[in-house]
């Protein structure tokens, strides 16, 4: 197997290796209060609901996301409660996080490619 290691490939990955725990812990600080408060057995739900989620997702070649799927589950066990128990607000904030990932994203990319072509 041959492995490739182009300037863009390292840049990626170095990227990628830096800022994904810091994303991550944002992440798991808003939906471990910020969100909406569970009780263990809604953690157990909304854990056990987003693991089902992937399962079916992964067996019927469905690419998602597993923030998008748990985040989901945590929304939609807190509502069972009444509407108001979830933070819309915060909620609002997530979804706009992930809407303006992918265009952060391009750009950080674009500008990762045109570094690795001036150095090389």
């Amino acid at each position: 197997m041959e492995v490739v290691r182009s300037p863009c490939t390292v840049i990626g990955t170095f990227t990628s290796t830096v800022t994904e725990p810091a994303l991550f812990v944002e992440v798991i600080s808003n939906q471990s209060g910020d969100l909406t408060k569970l009780k263990p057995v809604g953690g157990f739900c909304a854990e056990s609901g987003g693991a089902l989620t992937l399962f079916i997702a992964t067996f019927l070649g469905v690419p998602v996301s597993t923030t998008h799927t748990i985040t989901g589950a945590i929304v939609g066990v807190g509502s069972t409660q009444r509407a108001s128990a979830v933070r819309w607000g915060v909620a609002g904030n997530i979804v706009w996080a992930w809407i303006l990932t992918i265009p952060a994203s391009a750009f950080v990319a674009a500008i990762a490619y045109w570094v690795s072509l001036q150095l090389y």
